[in-house]
Order: C-alpha cells, then structure tokens, then sequence
C-alpha cells in the first residue's frame, strides 16, 4: 500500500487528519506540525513505518508515557474485507459509538483481518516548551526507585527510559563523538514537555531532587 500516501484532509479546526495508509508517521508528524499540531504516537522507524502499518500494530514509542499508543488517536477507519466488501467506522467525532468494536478488532490485527484503505486520526496541539534531561547511574536499583518516584508523584513525563552503558557506547560510535557520563552504568533519559517554560522548569526542578 506504499502508493496511497496521500493526507486526504488536514483540518485544523478540529484537529483530525484523514489519510491513506502508506503516509508515514513521520510525514504526517513533519505535515501537522505546521499547523501548530502533534501527532504524539513515535515509533523508533518513524521515517520508514507507516501510519496503516502502526494501526495495524496498535504501534507506540517513546512517548507512550504520557500520550498513549496509536489506539488512542484512531477515530475512524475505512476498511476492505476478503468478500470485497468496504466497511467505514467512526469518522470526525470524538464521542461517537456507532461501530468502535469494528475499529478495536482491527487496531492490532496486523492486516489479518481486512485491508486498511483509509484512518482518521486525532491530533493534540503541539507542546511548546520540550526539554530532555539524562541522569546518569552506577545503581540499577537506585535509577529504578527513582523512575517509580517520578511516576508516583504525577509528574508525568513524555519519556521514561533507560539506556545501559552499552547503549550509551553505541550511541557516542554512532555520533562520533564522547558522550556526558558515558561511563556511567546506566542512564535514565526523561522527555518533558509542556506550553509553559515555567511549568516545565518545574517539572524538571523536581525531578532533579528526586535523582
């Protein structure tokens, strides 16, 4: 399905897009976020997955933490089953019941099931203030305790990994150049976002005392 790569509609007032299924997640978060919108769902392959590939999956990504998976965003679906037969679910509204069950045994199927032809999906409004911050550890527990702390205290960042000291060696190979505390047992890369600097800075000061 590479050759339906067409954004149908990009409505803005509404914040929907309605695509074909070979646009991919890159393309249409690069597209939104001309409008001052997000698509939040970013899977590592973003620039080579499919948005039909990522429903067909359910896919998520690094942001999962605070935006969800690809179910979260799926408001409708067009669909060609093996008799032939086209079905629509869902559309343009938010708050609308009329065939989700057919939407749920799709999102995930992996194309086992029908043929995705066309997706309408939900957008946020874009962040504007995004920070990263990497804590280095050499306490696998302590790096632990303090992801669980974060969580607990409802600071909820878009991002929550950890990185081992052999990632953090073939990131600095990949980049070519020596990365901070790379000899650190681990690392706990924490992604924040928000549309204050304020609120952010405050999301971040209070993880730094809990680090």
């Amino acid at each position: 399905l590479e050759r339906m790569n067409e954004i149908l509609e990009l409505d803005k007032e509404n914040m929907m897009a309605v695509l074909e299924p070979g646009v991919t997640n890159g393309e249409l978060q690069r597209e939104v976020e001309k409008y001052e919108l997000f698509y939040p769902v970013n899977p590592a392959s973003l620039d080579s997955c499919t948005i039909g590939g990522n429903v067909a999956e359910s896919a998520g990504g690094a942001n999962a933490v605070k935006y969800g998976i690809t179910k979260n965003y799926v408001c409708g679906l067009e669909a060609v089953l093996p008799t032939g037969k086209t079905l629509r679910a869902g559309g343009k509204i938010l708050k609308n019941a009329t065939n989700s069950q057919f939407i749920d045994i799709l999102l995930g199927s992996e194309g086992t099931l029908a043929v995705i032809t066309e997706i309408t999906m939900k957008l946020v409004p874009r962040p504007r203030v995004k920070v990263d911050l990497i804590v280095p550890f050499d306490d696998l527990g302590a790096l632990c305790g303090c992801a669980l702390k974060i969580v607990n205290d409802r600071l909820l960042p878009t991002t929550i990994e950890l990185m081992d000291r052999l990632t953090i060696k073939t990131c600095g190979e990949f980049l070519q150049k020596e990365l901070p505390f790379s000899e650190a047992k681990a690392h706990l890369w924490i992604g924040l976002d928000g549309n204050k600097k304020e609120e952010v800075e405050s999301m971040y000061q209070s993880i730094g005392e809990i680090c």
